[in-house]
């Protein structure tokens, strides 16, 4: 909270009467001039001070396509001024919303005031903001949606899993200037809490779908990939190094992009929020009966009696009264397939069952799931001195107690390298069809061929291929150990930290040259001279944590805490006692 203090000074001055005055008046007020003030004057010299302090706060809310900012200025309990922040909205929509309510709000000094027509969304995310920055305890942000809440569930032991699939999705149409088509591929993430029957206690879901760059959809602002540097997809290419990796920072997952991903019927965030309140309670193998039983053998969508598909309308006929009202339901609030080109919400549950971490017995109040993406340049180049090229997909799933304090967290990675590289058990992707890249079909670090994508390969190259950095387990050796033992070990480290005094941590602790946690032997001279500002318990901390995770939190290879802050901006409330 930000004060300052505008003092106003208020002067009353005695006006002395002037002109002729009698000898008399005149000798007394020579002789007492104080008292004679003071007794034949009607006001006193008064000088007084009135201090009014000025408050700028700031809050948060979700409009249609993001996160709102709103900085309040505030004089004795009134909004005296109200600056808006809304770079997600949707311009020419949204605009009427961040430009007219603000004025309206500081007109009434609060925020009972109307939303503007045609950008309600818009409207109730400013006014959601400001109550933010003036009472963040009624208006919490993130914002905890009711509805989400489960009832209490006490379960033990209880695990944390954290799930990942990709598909790649073949020509959604072409596009209008050079009639090519449009391609993506799509990673699905899935943190779910198990308990020790294995039955969903509490389930998020998100999404991240990669397009090619000449995607031609109307207000659908996703995000695009063109390719390697040294590739390019119609008119679309990097320029350089430097191009290729600032492509990264446009990519964003599918609840990030919030009210601009509209569907059928809601946002995508709004049916895969109904999915997670269907899925609760069900162990894997019933939330794999579920799907057989009650979505399309065609498109993996609920089953809806809307269809024009004869299978589809036999399928739902065959059900019950009361099976098909549970449908009539689901498919009111969440009509997408639940496994198909666009990816596996089913698949992504099962993998988070593979990867569980245990959860420690208390309270937990919240769940949070996050993703961060980063480009980088090489490992190196292939043995005809073409550049080896990589991104890095970072999840993190995360339980929460009532201060938002971590209890649980899960981390894992996709490391997507370009074919040329010699790493076997890597994820690879060499382009969309009709691109191509050098590539190292036995990984024995020479080139056998330059491989021209067609849709098959395409397809091919997510089909058991596409691991994280979990799932790849024992076979990604990694310094002292594997990626997965470095991980569990900051993990642990983790544990009862909140997402800020993360990031607090690593600031202190590690390297501002690679993000690794400082070393007494470190070869960089401004890590040694940070290391030895330290106290002695802080190195000696650092000196175990670095025996079991020395990789960095923060390089090229990905950024782990912007995952883990993500996850804390992303989360829902839970109900959960584990014994």
């Amino acid at each position: 909270m930000n004060k300052k203090f505008t003092a106003i000074l208020i002067a009353s001055m005695m006006v002395m009467m002037s002109g002729c005055q009698s000898d008399e008046v005149a000798e007394t007020t020579e002789a007492e001039p104080v008292a004679e003030v003071a007794e034949t004057t009607e006001a006193e010299p008064v000088t007084e001070v009135n201090i009014i302090e000025e408050e700028i706060l700031t809050g948060y809310g979700d409009g249609f396509g993001g996160k709102i900012t709103a900085k309040v200025t505030m004089i004795e309990g009134s909004i005296v001024n109200l600056e808006i922040e809304a770079p997600k909205e949707t311009p020419g929509i949204c605009t009427p919303a961040v430009e007219n309510l603000p004025p309206a709000i500081v007109e009434a000094g609060n925020t009972d005031v109307d939303v503007v027509s045609g950008a309600s969304k818009t409207s109730e995310g400013i006014i959601y903001a400001v109550n933010n920055a003036i009472n963040p305890e009624e208006y919490p942000y993130p914002i905890l949606k009711e509805e989400f809440i489960a009832e209490q569930v006490n379960t033990a032991p209880a695990t944390l899993g954290l799930g990942m699939t990709a598909r790649g999705r073949l020509s959604i149409g072409k596009d209008s200037v050079d009639n090519l088509p449009m391609y993506s591929f799509n990673e699905v993430y899935a943190a779910v809490v198990f308990d020790q029957e294995g039955r969903v206690s509490a389930l998020r879901f998100d999404q991240l779908e990669v397009f090619t760059p000449n995607l031609e959809f109307p207000n659908f602002d996703a995000p695009k990939f063109a390719g390697y540097p040294g590739q390019s997809y119609g008119s679309a290419e990097y320029a350089d190094d430097n191009a290729y990796l600032e492509v990264f920072d446009t990519w964003n997952t599918k609840r990030e992009r919030g009210e601009s991903y509209v569907m059928t019927s809601g946002t995508w965030a709004e049916q895969a929020d109904k999915f997670e309140q269907v899925l609760v309670g069900m162990t894997l193998e019933e939330i794999r009966e579920w799907f057989n039983k009650y979505c399309s053998d065609i498109n993996g969508r609920p089953l809806n009696a809307k269809s024009k598909n004869e299978a589809d309308i036999e399928k739902l006929n065959a059900l019950s009264d009361d099976e098909k009202a549970m449908l009539v339901d689901v498919v009111a609030s969440a009509s997408m397939s639940l496994d198909d080109e666009h990816g596996s919400l089913i698949g992504a549950i099962e993998d988070a069952y593979n990867n569980r971490v245990a959860i420690p017995s208390g309270k937990i109040s919240s769940l949070g799931l996050g993703a961060d993406f980063t480009g980088r340049i090489g490992p190196g180049k292939d043995s005809t001195g073409t550049p080896i090229y990589s991104f890095n997909n970072v999840i993190a799933a995360a339980l929460y107690d009532e201060d938002n304090n971590i209890v649980a967290i899960n981390i894992d990675q996709s490391e997507v390298l370009s074919p040329n590289s010699s790493t076997a058990t890597a994820s690879n992707f060499g382009g969309f069809p009709g691109q191509q890249y050098n590539c190292d079909k036995d990984h024995d670090g020479e080139i056998d061929t330059v491989k021209v994508y067609d849709e098959t390969s395409f397809l091919e190259q997510f089909e058991g291929n596409w691991a994280s950095k979990k799932d790849r387990g024992n076979d990604y050796k990694f310094g002292i150990g594997t990626w997965s033992s470095q991980i569990a070990g900051y993990e642990e480290l983790f544990k009862g930290m909140t997402a800020s005094e993360v990031s607090e941590w690593f600031n202190k602790y590690c390297s501002d040259i690679n993000g690794r946690p400082l070393k007494a032997d470190s070869k960089n001279a401004e890590d040694v001279e940070k290391f030895n500002a330290l106290s002695d318990d802080e190195k000696a901390m650092l000196i175990d944590v670095v025996a079991s995770a020395s990789m960095s939190l923060d390089d090229s290879h990905g950024d782990i805490v912007s995952a883990i802050n993500k996850a804390t901006e992303y989360q829902i409330p839970v109900n959960i006692t584990v014994e």
